[in-house]
């Protein structure tokens, strides 16, 4: 259990969604075979509703995390990070209700066996009070957990909180440098983007934004193309830049699927 947990955590947070594919669908078969399946079977669940947020598959995210948390409802392991999930996915698609259940849920079912797990509860607590509007409380949720992620020396988990920041657009100049630092010790090929994210972002960089976006579609992470691609608009409108039809193209899927 710990091993895929560490394997998992590995791949998502350094945005090899295609490895993550590969693991779900090689270790949910060789589970089945061996019999061995709840746990397991739950834990891969939740990878796969990771997976689907960061594409913007939001509905795909909220069903596999649904399964998670059923799988798992006898257990004290994983069963909070999977209501975590179901919040987080709830929150980003506009279901504040049923994201405000969900993370009562996932704290009414944490455990401190599986405390590791506080900064996926965290990140999905700083989403679910955004996606209520709370957006000054989900600002102080990530900054809290990015000090407790710099202190307990959890780099990418840090690089992800930090890009939180970022794309609630409370990002100051302390969080673009820090993000920067660590993005250039992070394994994998989000935290270059996280940190050129934070730099495009408040510099007000419009061009710099729409090269960001195509730099998430081209890992399948299409939420987050959406969302630079939608300040790439913004800004590029202002400006009454030649770049705007770029940054809205008639194929949508380019920089967003649905």
């Amino acid at each position: 259990v710990a091993v895929e947990l560490s394997r998992g955590t590995a791949m998502v947070l350094a945005g090899d969604l295609l490895a993550a594919d590969s693991m779900i669908t090689t270790e949910y078969a060789g589970m089945v075979n061996a019999g061995s399946f709840r746990v397991g079977a739950g834990y891969l669940a939740i990878v796969r509703a990771q997976v689907a947020r960061l594409r913007g598959a939001l509905a795909e995210a909220a069903r596999a995390a649904g399964q998670a948390a059923a799988t798992l409802t006898d257990g004290r392991v994983y069963t909070s990070f999977a209501h975590a999930e179901r919040a987080h996915a709830a929150a980003l698609a506009g279901e504040a209700v049923i994201a405000e259940a969900a993370m009562t849920e996932a704290d009414r079912t944490s455990s401190p066996v599986m405390a590791v797990l506080y900064p996926w509860i965290e990140h999905a607590r700083c989403w679910t009070a955004a996606g209520s509007g709370r957006i000054d409380e989900a600002e102080a949720v990530a900054r809290d957990l990015i000090e407790r992620l710099r202190g307990d020396r959890f780099i990418s988990h840090e690089v992800a909180a930090l890009h939180d920041l970022v794309r609630l657009d409370r990002a100051d100049d302390g969080a673009v440098d820090r993000l920067s630092t660590l993005a250039a010790g992070a394994e994998g090929a989000y935290p270059p983007l996280a940190a050129w994210h934070a730099r495009a972002l408040t510099g007000r960089d419009g061009p710099a934004l729409l090269s960001v976006a195509e730099g998430f579609a081209g890992l399948g992470m299409y939420l987050y193309a959406a969302e630079a691609a939608a300040s790439a608009v913004t800004l590029l409108r202002g400006a009454r830049s030649p770049l705007t039809p770029r940054a809205t193209p008639a194929h949508p899927r380019r920089v967003c699927r649905p």
